[in-house]
């Protein structure tokens, strides 16, 4: 319910009452209504007394806060998108006692609301470890301002352990997978916006758009720019204004802010360029002493690492090649894998072309394809083959290819594909096209890298490999996923964007058992609305730039003890 409904449903209420109360005021005036009262058993909101509606088949009193319900009860969401007051009688569970409704049992041993960030809690409440509570229910329940429990790591309370003056994260202390959303950052409206991506590094969350109009600091006509914008991590709230931070690439084409990731040691790499066209790789370093705000972002090198027709790359930190791997599409459905050290410079390992199943190494589309990801040391790139299957090739750290291209899934085309790792092989999800839905392959790879003798040589029957299919059957738009070992727990993070909301799904480490999807943005999709997903020491950044509203929103997931 919004605050806006809320309003209205209070007023609405007051008012009945006021006039129920003048009503009675007149000789013959009974209160007694025909209609059921707070717990009676009922079918439709009309069996029930009016204001009261029917859930769980009981009549229930709605409220926007628990200031709205009596007697101490508790104002949850319903799946019907409002808030009801809680019964005595279906308020307690445990773990041998089950809530009802959808709910979910919390810490504290009371049926809530599941949630995965504050956008799918009531006004005012906290998403903690998934679940919905009025701040202060909890012990220290009410120590983040305004985010998701326990703040961000490294930037809020509770999260990963402090950064040096140059940003470096020494580590994640969080036990869990950071799952918890904190404020949905708004970047701002520009109409020369093209394109916009969320990166979370150690202290704040920042959104880089990328630019494309009037020279911004002089008059050189018509440029392309790299903006910055940081908001805080936990809160979301703007340190300042989007400002300009480097010059682009050449006009043209859309002007792409593509992917970011950050290293260990603070160091920031950024993909841009025109789509369709030239591709540029720039390095920056972020001075945490320099304030709040993008005044320490600093721009060390920046050079263009593709000469032709690219499509929608892609960039993550390996821990294990200790540098930041690039995979993009360019002209001939042709794939390329190249690996950067933090300062820019090459860290060597690179492939190109990617071997593919198909003939020539090509890959059935330039869109969502040559999507690379490390597990135990190797490299793993998903792509389709020229039957719009999903399918992988596996590289060793020098770039070499490990047995031969193999299909993942036998039976069912997808039209997007994306890739991550854990300790147990390679996470790949796809979309089930035309029944619907999103499915995953986990691909084993043994600790020392090798891979399965089964794929390894000829592929064999890929049908074998375990996996599973999220929920329901509602199409996905398409994916990204990222690595979740860079000082995490060790799962892989998947943002999904479907046609009505972008969600947040997590894959644990044993790559077969997962954390929702759940909604963290509501957002009617359009053509050129461009998800971004990346993690710094545990914490997941996400993000989702509208095409039509030019400008880019951004969330950080944050740590709970």
């Amino acid at each position: 319910m919004s605050i806006r409904s809320r309003r209205r449903f209070a007023w609405v209420f007051a008012a009945a009452s006021i006039a129920a109360a003048i009503a009675c005021a007149m000789p013959g005036c009974s209160s007694k209504s025909s209609g059921l009262g707070i717990a009676a058993g009922c079918a439709l909101n009309s069996d029930c007394n009016d204001p009261l509606v029917c859930i769980f088949s009981l009549c229930h009193q709605e409220c926007a806060s628990s200031r709205d319900c009596p007697n101490g009860e508790a104002c949850v969401e319903t799946s019907q998108n409002y808030g009801i007051c809680q019964l005595p009688a279906e308020a307690n569970c445990s773990p041998t006692e089950s809530c009802s409704g959808g709910l979910v049992c919390g810490q504290d041993d009371k049926c809530r609301a599941s949630c995965m960030s504050v956008s799918n809690c009531l006004t005012g409440q906290l998403c903690i470890q998934q679940v919905c509570y009025d701040p202060g229910e909890l012990d220290g329940g009410s120590s983040s301002s305004g985010g998701s429990s326990g703040g961000g790591s490294g930037g809020g309370s509770g999260g990963s352990s402090g950064s040096s003056s140059g940003g470096s994260d020494s580590g994640n202390s969080c036990p869990s997978a950071q799952t918890q959303f904190g404020g949905v950052a708004q970047g701002d409206t520009n109409a020369n916006f093209q394109s916009g991506i969320g990166l979370r590094t150690a202290t704040q969350l920042l959104i880089f758009d990328g630019y494309q109009g009037p020279d911004p600091v002089g008059d050189a006509g018509t440029v392309t720019y790299v903006y910055a914008q940081a908001f805080d991590p936990v809160s979301g709230q703007s340190k300042g204004p989007a400002a300009p931070l480097f010059p682009g690439s050449p006009t043209g084409a859309t002007f792409y802010v593509f992917s970011a990731a950050t290293a260990p040691t603070g160091e920031i790499a950024l993909l841009y360029g025109l789509q369709n066209g030239l591709l540029y790789a720039a390095f920056l370093t972020e001075d945490a002493d320099a304030g709040t705000g993008t005044a320490g972002l600093q721009l060390q090198k920046s050079f263009q690492i593709s000469t032709t027709f690219v499509s929608e790359p892609q960039l993550a930190w390996s821990t294990a090649a200790k540098a930041f791997v690039i995979s993009f599409v360019y002209t001939g459905s042709l794939m390329e894998v190249q690996k950067y050290l933090p300062n820019g410079n090459s860290a060597g390992g690179s492939t190109n072309p990617v071997p593919t199943e198909n003939g020539g190494a090509t890959v059935s589309g330039y869109y969502n394809e040559g999507v690379v990801a490390p597990s135990n040391g190797v490299f793993g790139v998903v792509y389709g083959n020229s039957s719009s299957l999903a399918s992988m090739t596996v590289l060793d750290p020098l770039g070499n290819q490990i047995g031969s291209a193999f299909t993942l899934v036998t039976s069912t085309s997808s039209t997007w594909e994306t890739l991550g790792g854990t300790s147990a092989g390679f996470v790949a999800l796809y979309d089930i096209s035309g029944a619907g839905g999103v499915g995953e392959v986990l691909v084993p790879v043994a600790a020392d890298g090798g891979v399965p003798a089964a794929f390894a040589g000829d592929a064999g029957d890929a049908g074998a490999f375990a996996g599973f299919q999220f929920p329901g059957t509602k199409a996905a738009v398409y994916a990204r996923a990222i690595n979740d070992d860079v000082g995490g727990v060790g799962g892989v993070g998947a943002a999904i964007l479907y046609q009505d909301n972008l969600s947040f799904a997590y894959v644990n480490a044993d790559g077969l058992t997962h954390v929702g999807p759940a909604t963290l943005i509501s957002h009617a999709y359009s053509s050129g609305d461009y998800v971004d997903v990346n993690n710094t020491a545990g914490s997941f950044a996400v993000s989702l730039y509208d095409h039509i509203a030019l400008s880019t929103q951004a969330l950080a997931s944050g740590c709970t003890p």
